[in-house]
């Protein structure tokens, strides 16, 4: 997945937001501070921040959550000891912060599904339908918060893999991950919630009893649901009300003007998002739900998870639909919930038994879809030397191309990373070839 994500890799931010996640990493890195005070236009970061104006008598200070900003920090200081830190794009290994985030994501969900009993070929599937789904690819292409919530939702999924099996510490991690949560992105408390409503739904998948276990899943959420109430609370009240004045929309509510997110026709959101995201992420999908069918709700690890988060960030964003500037906001906002449904697909797939060579022709159908998801969303004009203005997607290797770097800056890791992405694929699908468990284990 490497190879594959890294031959799209933008290179760059993308949207304002990015710029401002990236500036502030600087500031923490360079001062110490989260605060924008002091800005200057030598390095590019005036364009980006020009709309984070402060309010009568406050410092000016980032509308964003702090934990994106800090996990870019480290990267940011290894392109500054690289000489790379003042460039227009604010450095180069930086950009690699959703590539990093999504490799653990999906390293984990591989681990939850081996930890499930499911077979080697299982594993490779789901994360091979994972991380060639447009979601996922595009917030590894990216900076931002989003990869990071794929992150802890894979480590939640995983962690309760381990809880089952009698492991305390996959029980902490839950716990911190709620606790977390809503540090990391507006929609982080949408996030825990949903995960704590998992919690209490998976019970009642796995007990026999049905809705007569409420009172069993209700003891077994009381944790997940104590752990986010701290995570919500002392957000509001460290970063929202004392640091940024505004109890409730904090950073964001002293910044939007007023209408700005006036309600509209859930009807309109609800159509966006399915359309959009379903179509980026169909094959994964496909191969989840047929498990599901498959197998049952109780053998379909993750699916509690995938089913409150899906729903929950559905019905909210469905009151907001994307603007037409960001064409792509359906696939971003939920990416998050794809670790959830490739550990349903992972766990299932032994018990689905499809033959070759079915399996291999649906996981081919990722790449058209992901190429032409990315063809449709993503176009930027570049000045090519030959003087002729191109519409092209925003890739690093097509930037550079257009500025005319030598090849071996563009043609030469262009046809190396795709040739480990097609030797990959290859292996992927030998071991799908493997219907037998017990002959993929050896």
């Amino acid at each position: 997945m490497t190879a594959t994500h890294l031959l799209m890799i933008a290179g760059t931010w993308y949207v304002k937001d990015h710029g401002e996640m990236l500036h502030v990493a600087r500031r923490i890195l360079s001062r110490g501070t989260l605060d924008l005070r002091s800005l200057d236009d030598t390095k590019g970061t005036r364009t980006v921040l020009d709309f984070a104006q402060p309010a009568p008598g406050r410092p000016s200070r980032t509308r964003l959550l702090p934990i994106p900003a800090l996990t870019a920090v480290p990267l940011l200081a290894a392109d500054e000891a690289l000489g790379w830190g003042s460039e227009r794009n604010f450095g180069r290994l930086v950009h690699l912060q959703g590539e990093i985030f999504v490799l653990l994501s999906l390293g984990l969900m591989g681990w939850s599904v081996r930890r499930a009993g499911a077979s080697p070929s299982a594993a490779a599937l789901a994360v091979a339908l994972t991380g060639l789904a447009w979601p996922t690819c595009l917030i590894a292409r990216r900076v931002g918060p989003e990869p990071v919530l794929a992150f802890l939702v894979s480590g939640f999924v995983a962690a309760g893999v381990a809880r089952r099996q009698g492991s305390r510490a996959g029980a902490r991690v839950q716990l911190l991950i709620c606790v977390l949560l809503p540090w990391t992105h507006a929609t982080g408390p949408l996030v825990a919630a949903a995960l704590v409503a998992s919690v209490g739904l998976e019970h009642l998948f796995r007990s026999p009893g049905g809705v007569r276990e409420l009172r069993g899943a209700a003891a077994s959420l009381a944790p997940a649901f104590a752990a986010t109430a701290v995570g919500v609370a002392s957000m509001l009240w460290l970063w929202n009300s004392l640091y940024q004045g505004n109890w409730w929309g904090g950073g964001y509510g002293r910044l939007m003007p007023a209408g700005s997110l006036s309600l509209r026709n859930p009807l309109v959101g609800l159509w966006l998002y399915a359309r959009d995201f379903g179509f980026g992420s169909c094959v994964l999908l496909l191969f989840a739900l047929a498990g599901v069918r498959r197998t049952g709700r109780a053998g379909a690890e993750g699916l509690a998870a995938a089913l409150t988060i899906t729903g929950i960030l559905w019905a909210f964003f469905a009151l907001f639909p994307p603007s037409y500037l960001f064409a792509d906001e359906p696939a971003r906002r939920l990416a998050a919930t794809l670790p959830a449904w490739g550990a349903v697909a992972g766990t299932t797939w032994d018990k689905l038994a499809w033959r070759p060579p079915l399996p291999q022709a649906l996981l081919a159908l990722s790449l058209p879809v992901l190429i032409y998801s990315l063809l449709a969303q993503e176009q930027t004009y570049f000045l090519l030397p030959s003087g002729v203005s191109s519409s092209l997607p925003q890739i690093i290797w097509v930037r550079l191309m257009a500025e005319g770097a030598p090849p071996w800056l563009t043609v030469a890791p262009v046809v190396a990373l795709g040739s480990a992405a097609v030797y990959c694929l290859r292996r992927t699908s030998r071991l799908l070839s493997e219907t037998d468990p017990a002959s993929a284990q050896r």
